[in-house]
Parts: C-alpha cells; structure tokens; sequence
C-alpha cells in the first residue's frame, strides 16, 4: 500500500525509498518528530523544500544546514492564525471547497460501542493497528445525555495499557 508507518521511522524511511525507487521529493510538509525528520530530510532532492509544522524536535537551521542543502522553513501555524486571521479564514474556505468538492478525503475512522468493545477499541490504539481515528460511541441508551466532545489521544500512555 501507501500508507507508511508513522510509529516506526525506520519502517517509514524503508517504506518510503521503496515507493520513491530511487527518486527525491522536491517538498515534504512535517509534522512528525524526532528520527522521521532526518528520515524525511534524506528523502529530499539538493534542491527540496522542507516544511516543518510540527512543535516537538524542531530542527534549528544549523541541524539542517549539517544534513542537506534542501531549503527549510518552520511554519508556526498557531502563529499564523493569531497573526492574520484573514489568512486563516482563506485557507479554511479554500480546504472546506476542496472537500466538497471530494479532492480532500478525511482520515478513516474506526468505531468501537462503549459497552460492548471499548476495551477492543483500547487494544487497537495500544498495538498501533490503526491507521486515523479510534471512535468509542456512547450509545443513545446510556443514562445520561453526552455533553460536549471528548477526544483522547495517543494510546501508548496509561488508558492504552488497559
């Protein structure tokens, strides 16, 4: 497939060389740390571009001036939108059109029933099966009506061990 693992970096760097045959990439957007980044940056053509949007590992321009001549740019996107909010507001739009119109396509989901296989649900985050989002449903028969979102992240921590 295309999918490539985003817990492992050597099976990322393996995975990707493969899918590439020998070829560079002329622009990779980041988000991942620490061993993807220099994984990522080795996938790089002389004259790439990388684009850093992640917070944690951040490279300084002296790191990437040792492992590639590639431009980088750290882009704050917090920042941004703090900054210019008009700008925030095009790129949402320009997005929100492009999904629309069925160009973007939103993470898959896997959804677990909170009475009957929560703990499957748990099992699947903490073997880093999945690949986009693990859903536990709070069923409509629960006594008591769900007020707001909850989202817990990661799976590997405290919960994902359960």
């Amino acid at each position: 497939g295309r999918t490539l693992s985003s817990r492992d970096g050597g099976a990322f760097a393996v995975g990707a060389a493969k899918l590439l045959n020998k070829s560079r990439l002329s622009w990779v957007l980041n988000s991942l740390s620490l061993d993807f980044i220099s994984c990522s940056f080795a996938l790089l053509g002389q004259s790439g571009c990388f684009s850093e949007i992640g917070k944690r590992s951040v490279w300084s321009y002296d790191q990437r001036a040792t492992a590639t001549g590639a431009k980088y740019d750290v882009i704050a996107l917090d920042s941004a939108m703090a900054i210019c909010p008009p700008w925030m507001n095009s790129v949402l739009r320009l997005l929100s059109a492009r999904a629309a119109a069925g160009v973007l396509h939103g993470l898959p989901m896997q959804i677990f029933n909170l009475e009957k296989n929560a703990l499957a649900a748990f099992r699947t985050l903490q073997g880093g099966t999945n690949t986009g989002k693990v859903v536990i449903r709070i069923p409509k028969t629960a006594g008591v009506t769900p007020r707001g979102a909850h989202l817990l992240s990661g799976g590997t921590g405290g919960l994902g061990l359960v």
